[in-house]
């Protein structure tokens, strides 16, 4: 599956088209299962719009972090991150829409890193769950999968 390359990489991440050799790989989904009757393609932005609003906090990357005792990606950038870029979604293609973001979040999983997933409607954790069942990590609310400190939370099952 071919991942859209965005504008810019996630806060301290790299672009990659693959996750293997990194810790965590994010990427953007913006489309679930839209309800009945709601116009989902205003969510087409939001994985883009989140990496663009953290850009300027990538000068803060190894700043202290209370909430993990250290720098956000580990000292000296430990923890490799890639950003595989938005997956291809469309509005009104439900099932396909949940099959991408499931098959996408297993790829990560099968090459050993921790899947991290932005994005757009408020749907879009649903099929990430299922692919998360036999791995150490939470697939917790969409607010927390998408906000600064949680980004590392996932790293939990590395050890530092």
């Amino acid at each position: 599956m071919k991942l859209k390359k965005p504008p810019a990489a996630f806060l301290g991440s790299r672009f990659s088209s693959s996750a293997r050799d990194f810790d965590m790989a994010l990427f953007g989904a913006p489309h679930g299962t839209p309800y009945r009757g709601i116009d989902n393609r205003p969510y087409e932005r939001a994985p883009n719009v989140l990496r663009k609003a953290l850009k300027a906090d990538q000068a803060f990357i190894d700043s202290w972090d209370f909430d993990f005792g250290g720098p956000l990606l580990g000292k000296s950038h430990k923890f490799r991150v890639a950003d595989l870029g938005d997956l291809p979604t469309q509005p009104k293609q439900a099932a396909r829409n949940r099959k991408m973001i499931e098959d996408c979040t297993r790829a990560v999983i099968a090459n050993g890193a921790v899947p991290i997933m932005i994005g757009g409607d408020d749907s879009t954790p649903i099929p990430r769950s299922p692919s998360c069942r036999s791995t150490p990590i939470s697939t917790g609310a969409r607010s927390a999968m998408t906000s600064p400190s949680a980004f590392r939370a996932p790293c939990a099952a590395h050890p530092r």
